[in-house]
């Protein structure tokens, strides 16, 4: 049926308005697909951006925790911190890295530990590490605070018996030795211990690192970054490549702690003495000095303005704490005893026998010590030079410490010392005994100019023999027993001369009555915080 012109004008207006309102539907489609296209891109650059970020902040961690913090004024380089990111991401954006103290009030520009949250002068070991990456316009800013703690733990060594940056010689005109022993004593024949040389090994056909009387085959092995030469062991005259690998003895023992092994031997100074205590007259001073055969006890402490000494007939002293601004000086046959002692100037001792124990001692000058008086003191601080020698006598100190040389002999003598260090030279001789298998010592020279320690002494060294300004000497030796029982160190080279014998004997090293410092560095939990992006804290 026809339809009337009315009619077909009505659906050309509702076709016209269904295709308008299609068209709104299909503009409003494609506006929505934009925007959650342009939203999607947005998250995803935010997401981008935080992961780099975090990937920055770890990278600076890393800096912060493995390398040395810096000094007042200085700062980490910004290498140094993005050098694990770098290296991970080298197409990644541009990194903004900043470590900082962590002030009461944020100071970007404090690089270094320059105090903390609450005390804005006094350092407390923690530092802002802080990292910001933008990526399409996101950015991200991330941070975490970085905290040190000192740490004091037993020294702890490798199974060395002897280590050095420089040579080892075993003179071809001698028959010294090394060797180890297991911690029952018996020979260490898996040679889970070694000889260490930065330089060379050269051996000859007695050093086969075997006990006196011979063992089941070598009880040492040989780990050198330059040749070994040991017929010996060998059998040839050829040198051999060395096996590579021997780190410098700096990282064995670290400045941290060489200045720990230094404090513990400082233990004396200062002084314990009571300089405050009663001036002794000219009438009491007279009568302490005079020659005849005398007994004094003292009710007070004592100050003495000059020179003491005190010697003549067969006399007995005991003071309290003596404070001697001048000399003091022990002769004749006397015996001498104080809870503490000063002496501003030198100590000298000569004459007397028997012991004498003087707490702890501080002295301003030399220590001179001589006959056959054992001597008790612990600690003892000597600012100048050290020298025992005569005998017989058992000296029994706490931790010394000597600014000057150090010459130690004697002989049917004993020397009982935990630690001893000097930045001078050390020289032994004699037949004197140093330290036991109970009561090992350290000796140390070390902070003072290039030389050689000289341990000639014929009697057993028993503890750890370190020498961080140059090498050591070992020229004599009594050939049947060991002379070094424990390990040597050295950054110069080790020399054997005569029939010196070393023996490695993991229960003596285990024994020392020293601790060696630490520093940790780690994230300290908790800390961890987003920052606006705007730079705001």
């Amino acid at each position: 049926m026809r339809r009337n012109a009315k009619e077909e004008g009505f659906a050309l207006i509702m076709m016209i308005g269904i295709m308008a309102a299609l068209a709104i539907m299909a503009a409003t489609v494609v506006m929505v697909t934009a925007n959650t296209q342009a939203a999607t891109a947005d998250g995803r650059s935010q997401v981008s951006s935080f992961d780099y970020a975090e990937a920055g902040l770890q990278s600076a961690v890393a800096a912060v925790r493995t390398l040395p913090w810096p000094a007042t004024g200085q700062s980490f380089t910004a290498s140094s911190l993005t050098a694990a990111y770098d290296a991970t991401y080298p197409s990644g954006p541009p990194l903004k890295v900043l470590v900082y103290d962590n002030q009461p009030a944020v100071d970007p520009a404090i690089t270094w530990d320059k105090g903390g949250s609450t005390n804005s002068g006094v350092p407390d070991g923690k530092l802002w590490a802080e990292a910001q990456v933008t990526v399409n316009g996101k950015t991200s800013r991330v941070r975490e605070l970085v905290g040190q703690v000192n740490l004091t733990s037993k020294l702890s060594l490798p199974a060395a018996a002897l280590y050095t940056d420089a040579n080892i010689v075993d003179g071809t005109g001698g028959s010294g030795d090394a060797y180890a022993v297991t911690a029952s004593g018996t020979p260490d024949t898996a040679k889970t211990a070694a000889v260490y040389a930065g330089g060379s090994f050269t051996g000859n056909w007695s050093s086969n690192l075997q006990p006196p009387g011979g063992a089941a085959g070598a009880t040492l092995a040989v780990d050198t970054n330059g040749t070994v030469y040991n017929p010996a062991a060998y059998g040839d005259t050829t040198s051999h490549p060395g096996t590579g690998g021997v780190a410098p003895l700096a990282s064995v023992l670290p400045q941290s702690t060489l200045a720990t092994l230094t404090a513990q031997a400082r233990a004396g100074t200062p002084t314990q003495a009571d300089a405050s205590g009663t001036v002794v007259t000219s009438t009491l001073l007279s009568q302490l000095q005079a020659t005849s055969p005398q007994t004094y006890n003292a009710a007070t402490d004592l100050v003495v303005n000059g020179n003491l000494t005190l010697g003549g007939g067969t006399s007995t002293f005991t003071f309290k704490s003596l404070y001697v601004t001048g000399n003091l000086t022990l002769g004749g046959n006397t015996n001498t005893n104080t809870t503490s002692l000063y002496v501003g100037g030198s100590f000298t001792i000569s004459g007397p026998s028997g012991t004498s124990s003087f707490g702890p001692t501080y002295v301003g000058g030399n220590v001179n010590w001589g006959g056959a008086l054992s001597v008790h003191a612990s600690p003892l601080y000597v600012a100048g030079n050290f020298v025992t020698q005569g005998g017989p006598f058992s000296h029994v100190l706490g931790p010394t410490y000597v600014g000057g040389s150090v010459t130690i002999a004697g002989n049917q003598a004993s020397f009982l010392c935990p630690i001893l260090v000097t930045p001078g030279q050390i020289t032994t001789s004699g037949s004197a005994t140093m330290g036991t298998v109970l009561a090992p010592m350290v000796l140390l020279q070390n902070g003072g100019a290039a030389g050689t320690m000289s341990l000639s002494s014929n009697g057993t060294f028993t503890g750890l023999v370190i020498n961080m300004d140059g090498g050591v000497n070992l020229p004599a030796g009594n050939g049947s027993t060991a002379d070094i029982v424990g390990a040597v160190f050295s950054t110069g080279a080790i020399t054997f001369g005569g029939n010196t014998q070393v023996c490695y004997n993991p229960t003596v090293l285990g024994n020392l009555q020293t601790t060696a410092a630490s520093t940790s560095t780690n994230v300290l939990a908790g800390t961890w915080q987003e920052l606006s992006p705007s730079g705001s804290y």
